[in-house]
């Protein structure tokens, strides 16, 4: 329920809500201050929702009629860089300290899912939890040295 129809979704989805509630609503100005709660409420969801995609992803690039070149044709490549795999070896070399780790960001890095890991490793769920608390700790460690 988002804000692109400009509102008409948010009344038409206070209505249903309004139509499906089991609180019993009685009389115009309650049924207007429920209706006016449930846009309020559906239209923060909304922004909030909005808000975290926009965060996590970044605006969404979308063609413009009058420009000839497509942003998906600027995006940059998914594919692995050479920066990337001078990272992994660098983080590599930072964690030998602790061959645990280190074994676990190789897997990580070469895109092993969890339950592989934990297959290849022999690794309950309480060793992979405690291997992977360790990680977090030592690359944010190797972070705020300046180290990676």
């Amino acid at each position: 329920m988002g804000l692109q129809d400009g509102g008409a979704d948010l009344l038409q989805g206070a209505y249903l809500r309004w139509l499906e509630s089991e609180r019993a609503v009685e009389g115009p100005d309650s049924t207007y201050r429920y209706l006016r709660g449930a846009i309020k409420s559906a239209r923060s969801n909304a922004l909030r929702h909005d808000g975290i995609v926009r965060a996590t992803f970044g605006v969404r690039a979308e063609p413009d009629a009058e420009e000839e070149i497509d942003p998906v044709e600027e995006a940059p490549s998914g594919a692995a860089s050479a920066e990337d795999a001078a990272f992994a070896e660098q983080l590599y070399q930072a964690l030998a300290g602790d061959p645990e780790v280190q074994m676990l960001a190789l897997q990580i890095s070469q895109g092993a899912s969890r339950a592989d890991i934990q297959q290849e490793m022999n690794w309950d769920d309480h060793k992979y939890e405690a291997v992977q608390k360790r990680k977090k700790r030592t690359v944010a460690k190797l972070v705020r040295e300046g180290k990676i």
